[in-house]
């Protein structure tokens, strides 16, 4: 196509770039060389194929994206690829349900043509001509199609599904169902088994109507009494995550406080910075799902706290006793005291902090602070009474028991009785 300079000048002005620039990205995107090409294993055997294109095209892409959202926002029902959203409040759509049917559309991106681009930028709201269309089509496309790689690909898909998503909710109304689309997953919940041979050909066509192909090795139909997930969570009773994934966070920093940081990054196969950044961002993903007061997610806190021998987590003091509760129900009695005895420690700073006491009964900073002379400084001060000071004492013999090499060692009950009184002060005095 003869493309018209002062048309293309008023596209450039609108994308926010060069003329010389649009054009440039332009030649870039007619040879299939610029592209890098990026296979990636799937499970199944098959191949995943990314495609990165060259820098030039990334920032024209993007700059297309900007100026499409002044017209149009994605489906409420779409929760991929859309600000302030994500798989999490995907899932959560779906929670407590006796039933959940999902599909998927096999090559989501591949399967959206190049013909239906420039068939919806010429159509409402956009309206754009001829030759706009024409080049927004040959820059947001590879060989015909959208590409998974792209950084545009996930918008104009959304967009080019709304037609589906307005039929698939149709549809869900139909059957007094959820509906929501996560890029290429679609999924269904409902308390009545609504999954009908006629819900499946009705679903069948329009997704066969709006030109995607289903994936039948993708659909099916859980009911309660098995796992259900979504978008990869759990969504049975509330979203939760694999304990998998719980247990190779609690591993790695197990390893992090038992042989420092140098083994723990040889094992995991990363260096310091990229292991941290990895354990803070799984954390992070496992509160989303779970939430902030969820004991596992404020367990991993605590941990990840006395791995680095820093506060990053403001875990409450509580929950930290449910630590030590977990530690000794897995039968490591010495190490259910160790961390309960550090709770009391802490505990007994925290009552010195909010009393403006600074120095312990032998003038020494709280924070270098032992349990006796804490407890010695709070009694003198008339912050803990007498028989609260000889608990404290009580408790204190237990946890000599399990931090010194004594003869005489922590039984099972002892270390009970050491949570169940640091329990008892904390609603007492907290």
């Amino acid at each position: 196509m003869i493309y018209n300079v002062e048309q293309c000048k008023i596209l450039a002005k609108n994308l926010q770039v060069k003329q010389a620039f649009l054009f440039s990205c332009l030649h870039l995107s007619k040879d299939i060389s610029n592209y890098k090409i990026i296979k990636i294993p799937k499970k199944n055997g098959n191949f995943r194929t990314i495609v990165e294109p060259p820098k030039e095209i990334k920032i024209i892409q993007r700059k297309i994206v900007d100026y499409l959202r002044k017209f149009q926002n994605e489906k409420y029902c779409a929760y991929g690829f859309v600000k302030a959203k994500n798989n999490v409040k995907n899932a959560q759509l779906h929670i407590n349900k006796q039933y959940v049917f999902k599909t998927d559309l096999k090559d989501f991106f591949i399967s959206i043509k190049a013909g239906r681009i420039h068939n919806m930028f010429l159509a409402k709201p956009f309206e754009f001509c001829k030759v706009d269309a024409t080049i927004l089509t040959n820059l947001l496309c590879f060989q015909n199609s959208l590409a998974q790689g792209f950084p545009s690909s996930p918008y104009i898909s959304n967009i080019i599904a709304r037609r589906l998503d307005n039929a698939m909710l149709k549809l869900s109304k139909k059957y007094k169902c959820n509906y929501s689309r996560y890029a290429d997953d679609l999924i269904f919940s409902s308390n009545m088994d609504v999954f009908s041979n006629q819900f499946n050909c009705e679903l069948r066509e329009i997704i066969t109507n709006e030109m995607f192909i289903i994936n039948e090795n993708k659909t099916k139909l859980i009911n309660s009494k098995s796992r259900q997930i979504v978008t990869g969570i759990i969504v049975n009773k509330k979203t939760n995550l694999k304990r998998e994934y719980y247990r190779e966070l609690r591993q790695i920093l197990y390893t992090w406080k038992k042989y420092g940081i140098d083994k723990c990054c040889e094992v995991n196969n990363k260096n310091e910075e990229k292991l941290n950044k990895y354990v803070l961002g799984r954390l992070a993903y496992y509160k989303a799902v779970v939430g902030a007061d969820n004991d596992c997610y404020l367990r991993l806190c605590d941990a990840y706290n006395f791995a680095t021998n820093s506060e990053h987590f403001k875990v409450p003091i509580k929950y930290k006793l449910n630590n030590a509760r977990y530690i000794l129900k897995s039968g490591n009695i010495k190490p259910a005291g160790n961390s309960a005895s550090d709770v009391l420690e802490e505990f007994l700073k925290i009552l010195c902090r909010r009393n403006g006491i600074t120095k312990d009964i032998n003038n020494k900073n709280i924070e270098n602070s032992t349990i006796d002379p804490l407890k010695d400084i709070l009694k003198s001060k008339s912050v803990i009474t007498i028989i609260q000071a000889k608990e404290i004492e009580t408790l204190n013999t237990i946890r000599n028991m399990c931090n010194h090499n004594k003869t005489q060692t922590p039984t099972h009950q002892d270390v009970e009785i050491l949570i169940a009184g640091i329990d008892k002060l904390i609603k007492e005095l907290n």
